[in-house]
């Protein structure tokens, strides 16, 4: 008992140091852990859904999102994703760019649109673009 004593004596500033390290340590396992994070699957000029909308399923653990930036008669267009906001409570705001890449005549209409993947289940989405336009939610988009 006399030598536990003495080594706590002699060895209190390494102790107290060596405990404070293993709190942070494990603190910042668990924010890290925790952290909430998106990746950008895809952003195409031309694939997406006619209308001006957003689409978002949550998995067990993801939230996809699908933007959609609408039909763009005449030329070629592109959507582009210029701010992610993440709440505490899993809600999302994007905002977006929607421009012309190219002033080429096309015959069609193009239709740009982004995929993203959250790694959690997204409460509310609410996405806007660059012309202050805010893009509905819609469901069952083939």
């Amino acid at each position: 008992m006399y030598f536990l004593e003495e080594f706590i004596e002699d060895n209190i500033k390494a102790i107290v140091i060596t405990i404070i390290v293993l709190i942070v340590v494990f603190s910042l396992y668990f924010i890290l852990r925790e952290k909430k994070t998106y990746e950008i699957i895809e952003c195409k000029t031309n694939g997406g859904y006619f209308e001006r909308s957003i689409e978002y399923k949550n998995n067990d653990n993801t939230c996809n999102l699908t933007i959609n930036a609408g039909s763009k008669p005449t030329s070629v267009y592109e959507l582009k994703i210029k701010r992610v906001k993440i709440s505490r409570n899993n809600n999302v705001e994007i905002e977006v760019e929607n421009k012309k890449i190219s002033n080429n005549t096309l015959e069609t209409f193009t239709n740009p649109y982004c995929k993203i993947e959250f790694n959690f289940p997204c409460n509310d989405v609410y996405v806007k673009d660059n012309h202050h336009r805010i893009y509905s939610k819609i469901d069952n988009v083939n």
